[in-house]
């Protein structure tokens, strides 16, 4: 028996029932009913009919997950007998066996009072049509009479009215009168005064709001003032052309500015500097606006390409991928959190064939910037009686000054080998400031909350590299000091199309155009090219310029230089999933504390306040761990904003923000990632011009093991919440109600006990999981022949050409990789200086 469905309302058509409509192109139409086939006449929406399942669907009242196989599937598994249970379940069944005879006895009042309404309306109709049978005629000349004689008697009585009347008043009452009258013109004049006083006292917290803002522009303004004019700055491209240069560096980012400052430290070289952008807007230097950069002109906005085991919560199922376009790159919209770096990372990389680079190369340039790193502090008095050796290489006006002048041989790296990290008790570079729990309940919470979970919870404040309430990046720390050396030249708004060699593969020159204009400019290098650009392009410049797989520059039709399969291959990057934590304690960032006169008072007069941090009060793990959590101090967001940086869709948005209207909300983010993911990816070429985006896939969640991975780190958020501090604040954790993972639950008592099954982790992870913004990895070091760079960083197969960026590691950091590519350059500074002073 063949049941058919109507094409209208979606209902079964049995056979033997309904209709049939043939249109002129054969097409067959089956209506259930006539009602069905008179609206398909009139052309009538399926989905605004309220008897339609089209409309049931779509309005949330179809029955979408029928849990009767569920149910039936339980039916047979015996449970062990549990008095709580059972009188629960009574409870449940009486409770529901109410709600039902409530609901029926409405809708049977309902359906009454209609009827009653209906019988009044056809009652009225009725005596209408049939007045003319009880009603005379001669009525209406009666009704007309009478009429007329009350609009005479009207008349009459306005003219009586019009008469002058004298009335006699009492003195005492008229005197009483007055007085209420005073009092009551004194209330109203009290409450005048008051409603007057709240307009001007709202005016005043307007115009304090508004002056503060334009104080905090103006303020921007003034820093950034001397900056705008930059002496060895290079305007017009064309007047660089077939100028030559010792050291051509790509790319004024995190890396490119540190090698920019400690190559032009030599006055014997001339180094220039290339950047695609300019000088970031004053915006950036406020800590907590970092995300106001992206999707600006300041950001590349690069995005993915659509996933398929990821994303499924975004736009397209797309990521967007921010990356910082101007002095300064992605360290100008970062969120400024400072990590070394930990042994395992180094020695892992050490395994994977960058043999110079393990923890112990690595110590002395990561304790430049953190006396925290092992083995980084020396007593100061070791430190000056090494350092006094040799006077002439300690000059100071040189180098880049942060908390104090850096000691030049600890600089280059000229220290004795007996004390190895004299530098670092010499100031730390970076302006690391650390998070406060005294002043921050949501960080004295976290750090407390090991003392109760274990002592194999490591949970840490967290540290910015943020000096007096303002970003404190590579920028600022190492370009701007070396803006007035003569042999340092910037050229601003170029972008590199592609890097020239000879015939015996040596880098001779780069080729540099404006965006927007086709001209092309050479620009020579008598000793090496220096490719800073990130890990998205630099491997697209290393393809554009002959080198990569063979088998993509073919299909592109670019000349191969040296075939190296492994460009834009190897992409990792981080992942987060937001949980928002919901508390009843005034801890956290707020939109009515940002947007609050005092807030603007305190960052303006002492740089403090919610507006000098970026919300991130502490980082965690377990110890050795391979997966963290990131407490992020944030109660309320914006919708828009939020959605306008991350490309959630609005659904998976209030899923995972379900008390995003109040902007007053207190609560915080945990952000769960695993710190060393196996998903790889790639980067392609989309075409053969250098200002098309490549194609970035990075296969996020592919691996089995980072979803397992992430789902450990949110076991642990769940369990951080429920510790004894957070149970003081008022901590509740508001699991995201996806659609698309109701299938596998949890139950509301999986919710309220924060123990939700592995298969709903693992669906809201591929829903709604976005970027760390840390990517690497596709230009990475290593001894083998298919290696991109070797361990001195030198492009394999052609001469005079290095990385120098994030793009090399060869595994991520398990942290934020920004502190770890400025000690990565301190050493290629090194690695350069020391082969250009042999040489």
């Amino acid at each position: 028996m063949r049941i058919e469905t109507c094409y209208f309302c979606s209902s079964k058509i049995f056979p033997g029932h309904g209709m049939v409509f043939v249109r002129n192109d054969c097409k067959v139409f089956r209506f259930c009913r006539s009602k069905c086939r008179r609206a398909f006449n009139k052309k009538k929406n399926p989905r605004k009919i309220r008897w339609t399942k089209a409309y049931r669907k779509t309005n949330g009242k179809e029955l979408t997950i029928d849990p009767s196989f569920e149910f039936e599937k339980r039916r047979n598994v015996p449970v062990k007998y549990n008095r709580e249970l059972w009188s629960k379940t009574i409870d449940a069944i009486k409770k529901i066996t109410e709600i039902k005879e409530r609901r029926e006895r409405h809708f049977v009042m309902e359906r009454l009072r209609k009827a009653r309404d209906h019988e009044i309306h056809n009652d009225i109709v009725d005596v209408q049509k049939n007045i003319s049978l009880i009603r005379s005629p001669a009525v209406g000349l009666k009704e007309r009479r009478a009429k007329e004689e009350a609009q005479q008697s009207a008349l009459l009585m306005d003219v009586e009215d019009e008469e002058e009347e004298i009335e006699y008043v009492d003195a005492r009452q008229l005197e009483k009168q007055l007085e209420e009258s005073a009092g009551q013109l004194e209330e109203d004049a009290e409450m005048m005064r008051a409603l007057i006083m709240g307009i001007l006292k709202q005016i005043a917290l307007s115009v304090m709001v508004i002056l503060g803002t334009i104080a905090i522009i103006l303020y921007s303004i003034w820093i950034y003032l001397g900056l705008e004019h930059i002496p060895n700055r290079i305007e017009d491209i064309n007047s660089q052309r077939n100028a030559t240069y010792d050291f051509i560096i790509v790319g004024a980012g995190t890396a490119g500015s540190v090698l920019a400052n400690r190559l032009s430290a030599n006055p014997n070289v001339s180094v220039l500097l290339v950047e695609a952008g300019d000088v970031f807007g004053a915006t950036s230097i406020v800590p907590l606006f970092s995300t106001a950069m992206q999707q600006t002109r300041y950001d590349w906005a690069f995005r993915t390409t659509p996933q398929k085991y990821s994303s499924h919560g975004l736009i397209n199922n797309q990521q967007f991928l921010p990356r910082g376009r101007g002095l300064g790159g992605s360290g100008q919209i970062n969120y400024m959190l400072h990590f070394a770096g930990i042994r395992e990372d180094f020695e892992r990389w050490r395994q994977l064939g960058a043999l110079d680079w393990g923890y112990e190369q690595m110590k002395p340039y990561l304790a430049r910037h953190d006396q925290q790193v092992e083995g980084g502090t020396v007593s100061q008095e070791a430190c000056q009686l090494e350092l006094k050796k040799d006077d002439e290489i300690f000059e100071q006006n040189q180098y880049p000054t942060l908390l104090t002048n850096m000691d030049k041989s600890a600089t280059l790296n000229f220290c004795s080998s007996k004390i190895p990290f004299c530098a670092a008790d010499t100031g730390p570079k970076l302006h690391i400031t650390s998070v406060d729990p005294e002043d921050n309940l949501l960080a004295k919470a976290f750090t407390e909350a090991p003392h109760y979970l274990g002592p194999e919870h490591d949970f840490n404040v967290a540290r910015y590299t943020i000096r007096n309430g303002i970003r404190w990046s590579s920028y600022h720390a190492f370009l701007r000091p070396a803006f007035n050396r003569p042999n340092l030249h910037l050229l601003t708004h170029s972008m590199v199309e592609k890097i020239l060699f000879d015939a015996q593969k040596r880098v001779t020159a780069i080729v540099v155009k404006t965006p927007g204009n086709n001209d092309s400019v050479e620009i020579k290098s008598t000793r090496e090219v220096i490719l800073c650009a990130g890990a998205f392009q630099t491997p697209q410049i290393l393809k554009l310029s002959g080198i990569g797989p063979a088998t993509e520059l073919k299909r592109h039709s670019i000349p191969i230089v040296h075939d190296s399969p492994n460009v834009g291959q190897n992409y990792f990057d981080h992942l987060n999933l937001p949980l928002f934590v919901s508390i009843n304690a005034t801890a956290s960032v707020t939109l009515n504390k940002i947007l609050n006169s005092r807030t603007i008072a305190d960052y303006l007069s002492k740089g403090t306040g919610v507006l000098a941090t970026t919300a991130v009060a502490g980082i965690g793990s377990l110890r050795g761990g391979k997966f963290g959590i990131i407490l992020f101090g944030m109660g309320s967001v914006d919708e828009q904003a939020l959605r306008h940086v991350s490309n959630l869709q609005r659904d998976t948005f209030r899923a995972f923000f379900p008390l995003h209207h109040n902007t007053s909300q207190e609560g915080f983010l945990f952000l769960n990632t695993c710190h060393q993911p196996k998903s790889r990816g790639a980067v392609f070429l989309k075409d053969r011009r250098v200002e098309s985006p490549p194609f970035i896939n990075p296969n996020y969640l592919k691996d089995r093991y980072d979803v397992e991975c992430m789902s450990d780190a949110i076991r642990l958020a769940a369990k951080t919440v429920d510790s004894e501090p957070f149970r003081r604040l008022g901590a509740i954790l508001h699991w995201p109600r996806v659609k698309r993972c109701a299938n596998f639950g949890p139950f509301e008592e999986d919710f309220l006990t924060n123990r939700p099954s592995d298969r709903y982790l693992e669906c809201i992870l591929r829903v709604a999981a976005l970027t760390g913004h840390h990517p690497g990895g596709t230009a990475a070091m290593g001894l083998h022949s298919e290696a991109v760079v070797d361990n001195q960083l030198r492009v394999n197969g052609v001469t005079g050409l290095r990385i120098v960026d994030a793009s090399v590691f060869p595994a991520p950091v398990s942290g934020t990789p920004n502190s770890v590519v400025i000690s990565v350059a301190e050493k290629a500074a090194d690695i350069v200086m020391k082969d250009f002073s042999e040489n």
